[in-house]
């Protein structure tokens, strides 16, 4: 790792455990660095909060410049996840269904503040196969649908918000492992509350325990992966580990090959960010190098390359990745990710 990257890992464990103990990474790097990575991995505000921590303690080691512009930085963003989510929740209102929140909206209430975790837009899930109803109500609204073929969601756009009307949870391409995940996630997103004048749905915390394993899994290897991910995973834990039926999450993790994934992220968790667990089993300390150094090289996000050949060169590079963590074989995955991805093949999960 670069000095830049470790005081990042340095600064955002302080910030995320409020305990300040001064480290060299930190008086070495390049602090208009450090300020660009936490903007790159989508951790601004959790930055700035480490680096007025550090400041309290009469540790000043960010220069004036780059201190101001990442507090204004870290205001805008908490303006702009407020209104954002303003925007989704009256978006679920006048929706009318019974709707789950997931990911990026989902995940803000394990964070230390709401408008801390930033995320792009809205993701739900219509409970009793109302995926149709869904961009019925929603082209009656007025919102313009989006609907090209791709068998994961259709996209909804309402006053400058997309949301994802999710039809599958998972992008599972009809793999064996990916159908098994997608059935379990299913079967547990059934089990919901909803919190006193909440006018969404909360799924279960094996729900997000497992949800938060797989979204993760799948950035890892195809859409881009950053510390925002390994961050929902270190703060559920920190919050409602003990509150998890791990025995209807596990099993269902070593049937589907993401158990390897899940200890990597929990051990990552522990050396780098502070975290205390009793949820991590053996982890080689080369794999959780190995597995930091694909962080910092994961910088290139798929989603935003226009060409097909290069999306899947860029998703099917460091096959590493694909022996560790996979459990199953890469041409059958190559092929599944053009048919149900680029040729819109429609899978199912019999």
């Amino acid at each position: 790792m670069t000095k830049e990257q470790k005081a990042l890992l340095e600064l955002i464990r302080i910030g995320s455990s409020g305990v300040c103990n001064f480290s060299e990474a930190l008086a070495n790097a390049d602090w208009q660095k450090v300020h660009d990575l936490v903007g790159r991995h989508g951790v601004t505000c959790l930055g700035w909060h480490g680096v007025e921590l550090l400041f309290k303690q009469k540790v000043d080691l960010c220069p004036h410049k780059v201190k101001i512009h990442w507090c204004v930085q870290s205001i805008q963003a908490q303006i702009a996840m407020a209104q954002k989510r303003a925007k989704s929740l009256e978006f679920v209102r006048d929706l009318g269904l019974p709707c789950v929140i997931l990911k990026g909206i989902d995940y803000c209430r394990f964070w230390p503040k709401d408008d801390w975790r930033t995320f792009g837009d809205l993701d739900i899930w219509l409970q009793k196969g109302r995926y149709d109803r869904g961009n019925q109500r929603a082209r009656a609204m007025g919102c313009r649908i989006e609907d090209d073929g791709y068998y994961k969601h259709s996209k909804i756009f309402y006053n400058k918000l997309m949301i994802e009307n999710h039809m599958f949870l998972t992008m599972f391409d009809e793999t064996r492992s990916g159908k098994i995940l997608e059935s379990a996630l299913q079967k547990l997103i059934n089990k919901t509350t909803t919190a006193d004048g909440q006018s969404w749905l909360s799924p279960s915390n094996e729900f997000t325990a497992l949800f938060i394993l797989v979204h993760a899994h799948q950035h890892f290897f195809f859409d881009g992966f950053s510390l925002k991910q390994i961050l929902d995973w270190h703060f559920f834990l920190l919050k409602e580990e003990n509150n998890v039926d791990w025995n209807a999450v596990l099993p269902v993790m070593e049937k589907a090959h993401v158990f390897g994934f899940y200890n990597v992220m929990t051990a990552f968790c522990v050396r780098y960010l502070g975290l205390k667990t009793i949820m991590l089993y053996n982890c080689s300390e080369k794999l959780v190098e190995d597995f930091c150094k694909e962080l910092f090289s994961n910088g290139d996000n798929a989603a935003h390359q226009n060409r097909k050949a290069s999306q899947l060169i860029r998703r099917f590079k460091r096959m590493w990745r694909f022996r560790m963590f996979l459990g199953e074989s890469i041409w059958i995955r190559i092929r599944n990710t053009y048919l149900y991805n680029y040729k819109h093949k429609k899978p199912t999960l019999k």
